[in-house]
């Protein structure tokens, strides 16, 4: 009974080291409980560190939605946002103020610029949005498998989103060269590689000219057919042949 007793203590004192370890250490895991960090809750699972914007906030959030939810329909994830106004709220949860990030489908964290730049925020915001409810969709396996090239993950969001920052032409070697990118570990590489502008540009014209060729429904039915387990390639080429 001892040594039982002693190894549950062991185990409730390792538990609580971690606990310590995670609160201590900046990172997104304090967005599980954002509100000890001097954020607040201006709406069900929305935080901010200035709730003096608190409707303009929700505005941008609903109708980042709204955008999502008219190429989805119905929405199925339930994300929680971390919206930082400030660098120093960047710092509580290890970013730098650069980039919107979404973790799975359960967090989005929003720098200062989406929340100073109004067409910006719309963009960033509905862009994670498009990833939590794809990922969603795709579930826990999306961690691990490639039922959707990440060029049409990034593609399909910045599409969505109608990001002015992205447009303009691209040449055939750019829309072929960055269909290469297959994995979520292979975007970051083809970003540093030919940088933000020609990597998500070229992804979201890629998407834009198979919504020129299949239309809406047939942008859905390549994502269901994909995430049902049918290969990415075999049924985008079945819906541009039909």
């Amino acid at each position: 009974m001892k040594l039982k007793k002693y190894v549950l203590l062991s185990f409730a004192a390792l538990l609580t080291s971690i606990g310590v370890a995670a609160a201590a250490i900046p990172g997104p895991q304090r967005a599980i409980a954002p509100q000890y960090f001097g954020l607040h809750e201006i709406a069900p699972n929305v935080f901010t560190d200035d709730n003096s914007r608190a409707e303009e906030w929700l505005q941008l959030r609903d109708a980042a939605n709204l955008k999502v939810q008219n190429f989805f329909g119905e929405l199925e994830s339930k994300p929680r946002y971390i919206l930082c106004s400030t660098i120093a709220c960047e710092h509580i949860f290890g970013k730098n103020g650069n980039v919107a990030q979404t973790y799975g489908w359960s967090l989005i964290h929003v720098p200062p610029k989406a929340l100073t730049e109004k067409d910006v925020g719309l963009a960033l915001l509905t862009h994670e949005r498009v990833h939590a409810e794809l990922v969603y969709r795709w579930g826990a396996s999306a961690i691990w498998d490639e039922k959707i090239p990440s060029w049409f993950n990034e593609g399909l969001a910045t599409f969505v989103s109608q990001d002015k920052r992205v447009e303009g032409k691209f040449t055939y070697e750019q829309l072929s060269w960055v269909r290469g990118s297959k994995s979520f570990w292979d975007w970051n590489r083809f970003v540093s590689e030919r940088g933000f502008w020609i990597t998500y540009g070229a992804a979201n014209e890629n998407v834009a000219a198979l919504n020129r060729a299949i239309g809406h429904n047939g942008l859905m039915a390549l994502v269901n057919r994909s995430l049902a387990g049918e290969g990415f390639e075999n049924v985008e080429a079945r819906l541009l042949v039909h």
